[in-house]
């Protein structure tokens, strides 16, 4: 059973800049954690001088003088931000892992929503900005970034355990969390033919987009050799991909090992999002927020850390025992962890 527990957290004073970067701290607010860890949230605006390409993120991380830690890059959907998905980075950190949260320039939520947009305006506006063929490459590119800005900064790099780093995000986000273990888009110039990064070790994929858009084929898939769980609803569509059964694609067509696929029955593609702008996502999140958490640092722990026992509860059916049947697992090349039962 998780303990849900609340901490006030002092500001830390590090200010995070890398080299060919510039870097301004917007704030450091008191933030909550569930988890043996008390949570240290801080945001920061990044800037790649090489790409001429500001990338603001939100930092998640155990307030402790322990670890080093495992370390996670979080890639948020259309429309989306650093900002969203709170519940997980602080879930993440209290469960000791340092999150990056980050916002990608031309998909973020102020090109989406603007002022007060109508519903249909946004839809649109979603399709138009996932038409953009440059984020095929500079999204990718926009994670490996903030690996190096980690790396780059002594004390958080100090706090990180560099050969447990994982990716994850939500519908385009998960596109490009998939992208840094080998998934294959048409439309890459030769100098960005290859956007996999060799220090990503597993992915958590939410609501990826399935084959016939953004450059994907039923055989995007078949590069992948690391370790990826998705998560994807019954009711998961979106202006992009408009069947939840082609979200299972990436399980399907994987040839890699330890791959992961939960269902979440009547789950919709922005119950993923603690802020969704529409009413239905925002009722529905609270049911599914903990399934979501759950599924997600079981396999993280497992693959990250190599914790057996977090790998039997995907293999024994507790998801789905302690969900009463909203959550089932499927997997695939799976290997036991020693330890594991």
């Amino acid at each position: 059973m998780r303990s849900r527990l609340r901490f006030a957290i002092p500001c830390a004073a590090a200010l995070l800049i890398g080299p060919g970067s510039s870097c301004t701290r917007l704030d450091d607010p008191a933030a909550t954690g569930t988890g043996p860890y008390a949570v240290r949230e801080q945001a920061y605006v990044w800037y790649d001088v090489s790409r001429l390409r500001p990338l603001p993120v939100r930092i998640y991380a155990p307030d402790s003088d322990g670890g080093p830690f495992p370390l996670l890059v979080f890639s948020p959907g259309t429309g989306n931000s650093r900002d969203h998905y709170t519940f997980l980075g602080r879930h993440w950190a209290g469960q000791g892992y340092v999150a990056v949260f980050v916002t990608h320039p031309e998909t973020d939520e102020d090109v989406i929503y603007g002022e007060q947009r109508p519903a249909l305006i946004v839809l649109q506006a979603v399709y138009e900005a996932v038409q953009q063929i440059s984020l095929r490459w500079d999204r990718p590119l926009d994670v490996s970034f903030a690996l190096d800005q980690v790396a780059a900064d002594p004390k958080l790099s100090a706090q990180v355990d560099w050969n447990r780093v994982g990716v994850a995000g939500h519908s385009l986000g998960a596109y490009t969390a998939l992208q840094l273990i080998g998934m294959q888009v048409a439309g890459l110039p030769a100098a960005h033919a290859e956007l996999a990064d060799a220090r990503v070790k597993a992915v958590v994929a939410l609501s990826p987009p399935g084959p016939g858009s953004l450059g994907l084929d039923e055989q995007s898939w078949d590069a992948i050799t690391m370790p990826c769980m998705t998560i994807a609803g019954t009711l998961d569509v979106d202006p992009v991909t408009h069947s939840p059964t082609l979200r299972k694609m990436v399980f399907e067509r994987s040839p890699g090992p330890d791959q992961y696929f939960v269902t979440l029955e009547n789950a919709t593609h922005g119950t993923f999002d603690d802020r969704s702008p529409w009413a239905l996502d925002r009722l529905l999140h609270p049911q599914y927020a903990a399934y979501i958490a759950d599924a997600s640092t079981a396999f993280l722990n497992a693959y990250l850390r190599g914790d057996g026992a977090a790998q039997a509860d995907l293999l024994d059916g507790s998801l789905e025992r302690d969900s009463d049947g909203v959550c089932t697992v499927e997997f695939k090349n799976v290997t036991l962890i020693d330890g594991g039962d």
